[in-house]
């Protein structure tokens, strides 16, 4: 599905805002900011944090400090490939973190195999080199940078109320603020890797019971519905995908006429050929048309 422009103003400023404080060492939760889409299923959350990665990567100006950074974008649903089990209930937060970025960074784009597959291998080896910091360690250890060169890491954490309602099983874990104090030490300290998080979820009061003890700032920001136009443009991008039919449409080019004068008749300058163009079928049909009106842009309606 193509991505939309979105209004990324207001989480672009908090971005700056944290990555501005990291360099110069400010103290307080408040000059540093974790970015939250939350809100009901299918408005879009998901894609406005892929669509912020981008814009980020495009217009951020990173701090002269960090020289020229480098980006990188991880996902991790917690709905799907890292849902939360009863095993995860044994390890410490620092170790069911730190096998999660692991398998997103090395081996779920690269290696047929499942996260809990993974896991049970991986373990054999040890809990203690799947820390979270340790990872993170490894994680740019393997880009191989020549020249010290700053790791911008957009960290993509999607469905996090079941994290907090995981926690509500686990008491003693509580996975979700050590998840995110872990983060937060790589947004302000001084480390080769700064990682910028974004959450999406539905829960937002999830993220405001972590508010005092995580050592950061939340940053909501509104998740805007999309346009005509781009609703138009995910359309066409299915219909070419599953080959819908088209018809041949005559459209008859406007005629041009000469500029009337007082008391003397406009003269025709010319009149163009009619020409004809092939437009998918759906686009002459209105009750297609309304149903696309009546999703009101949600992107998850429209696919």
């Amino acid at each position: 599905m193509p991505l939309q422009q979105r209004d990324f103003r207001e989480a672009m400023a908090k971005i700056t805002e944290t990555a501005v404080a990291n360099v110069e060492g400010k103290m307080g939760y408040s000059n540093y900011w974790c970015i939250v889409s939350a809100g009901a299923p299918g408005i879009g959350k998901t894609r406005f944090g892929i669509e912020l990665f981008d814009y980020i990567k495009q217009n951020l100006e990173p701090p002269e400090e960090w020289g020229d950074a480098h980006f990188e974008y991880l996902y991790m649903n917690f709905r799907n490939n890292f849902y939360l089990s009863r095993y995860d209930s044994e390890l410490k937060s620092e170790v069911i973190f730190g096998l999660r970025i692991a398998y997103a960074f090395f081996i779920e784009k690269k290696y047929d195999t499942t996260f809990l597959v993974f896991c049970s291998r991986a373990l054999q080896y040890g809990e203690d080199i799947f820390i979270f910091d340790s990872v993170i360690y490894y994680c740019y250890e393997s880009l191989k940078f020549s020249n010290n060169q700053k790791l911008f890491l957009y960290l993509h954490i999607d469905e996090f109320q079941l994290i907090d309602e995981w926690d509500a099983q686990n008491k003693t874990n509580q996975f979700f603020g050590n998840m995110i104090r872990g983060i937060s030490k790589f947004m302000i300290g001084e480390y080769s890797t700064f990682i910028q998080p974004f959450l999406s979820g539905t829960a937002t009061r999830a993220i405001t019971k972590q508010k005092k003890a995580t050592g950061i700032s939340f940053q909501f920001v509104d998740c805007p519905l999309l346009d005509i136009k781009s609703m138009i443009l995910i359309m066409d991008h299915f219909v070419t995908k599953f080959k819908a039919s088209t018809t041949l449409l005559n459209l008859e080019a406007p005629i041009k006429k000469g500029v009337a004068r007082k008391g003397v008749a406009p003269k025709t300058k010319g009149v163009a050929l009619p020409t004809t163009k092939h437009v998918y079928k759906w686009k002459l049909c209105a009750p297609f048309l309304q149903l696309l009106i009546d999703t009101g842009g949600l992107p998850r309606a429209l696919e």
